[in-house]
């Protein structure tokens, strides 16, 4: 099997920038590169993590002491989830729980955004040729198993035992 990250938005990002910006709105992403993959025992499956929650919602948004007198933290910052909230928040810790528990294996994850939501205002302001390296930066590093808790978001690439 061939796992290939594939850069769709190519022709877009050269042709288009402003176009290509605003996919990347739409998807809330800096940068967005699809997974392909070729077998049905296979799945991609998208988490948002917590340490990004904690740190631009409860620390940069100021709502540390509603999250901790909320009961919505725990004692080491691990957000609780309840069935109000919209959303799940993971650690790596947990996704490898829920991989274990489905029977997946891991092919690969990484995060598709890095830490692009935390500079996205100093993004939107690089040249063409600036944003051309951040790009080649993010690539470099989408994968480095240090750099993935702190993302917005992660992408896990599994198959079916």
């Amino acid at each position: 099997m061939d796992y290939i990250l594939e850069d769709v938005f190519k022709d877009v990002r050269e042709n288009d920038y402003d176009t290509f910006v605003k996919l990347e709105q739409i998807f809330q992403l800096n940068v967005f590169y699809p997974v392909h993959i070729e077998d049905d025992n296979d799945w991609s499956v998208a988490y948002l993590m917590n340490e990004y929650s904690v740190i631009t919602y409860a620390f940069k948004e100021g709502h540390i002491k509603e999250c901790l007198n909320g009961n919505r933290l725990t004692g080491d910052y691990h957000t609780v989830s309840s069935e109000e909230n919209l959303y799940d928040y993971m650690r790596i810790e947990d996704i490898n729980s829920l991989n274990e528990a489905a029977g997946l294996e891991r092919i690969k994850i990484l995060s598709p955004d890095g830490p692009a939501n935390y500079i996205r205002p100093y993004l939107n302001k690089l040249t063409e040729e600036e944003f051309a390296e951040f790009v080649k930066y993010h690539l470099a590093t989408c994968e480095r198993q240090d750099l993935i808790g702190a993302a917005a978001h992660t992408l896990d690439i599994l198959r079916v035992k």
